[in-house]
């Protein structure tokens, strides 16, 4: 298995895990406001791959760094992601907002 395919493999395992409890339920609100979990979205606010239901595109780094309040929700979630990050942070394939795509252009997940 290429980075690359570790890549979409890790983000798939996380992606059924996601699916299968709602984990951010990230939506609009009545008002047209982008929300997770009833909340504002707090830790993706302002990133520019956030759309009106989720991210736009492949981020390993923010899939496996949810922000604090999904972790303590969530104790399986908190396990399962700390166990993926010793295989992504290996393999140089975390880099917070930032596309797969830019993530192998940029050269990180290249070098060693």
């Amino acid at each position: 298995m290429d980075r690359s395919e570790l890549y979409d493999f890790l983000c798939g395992i996380i992606d059924d895990y996601s699916e299968e409890t709602n984990l951010c339920n990230i939506h609009e609100n009545e008002e047209g406001l982008t929300v997770c979990n009833g909340d504002i979205v707090g830790c993706c606010e302002g990133c520019n791959h956030l759309g009106y239901y989720g991210c736009k595109v492949e981020c390993l780094g923010c899939k496996l760094y949810a922000c604090y309040s999904i972790q303590k929700k969530d104790p399986v979630f908190k396990d399962l992601s700390n166990a993926l990050k010793i295989v992504a942070k290996k393999y140089n394939l975390v880099d917070m907002r930032t596309s797969k795509e830019g993530l192998f252009k940029g050269g990180v997940a290249e070098s060693g």
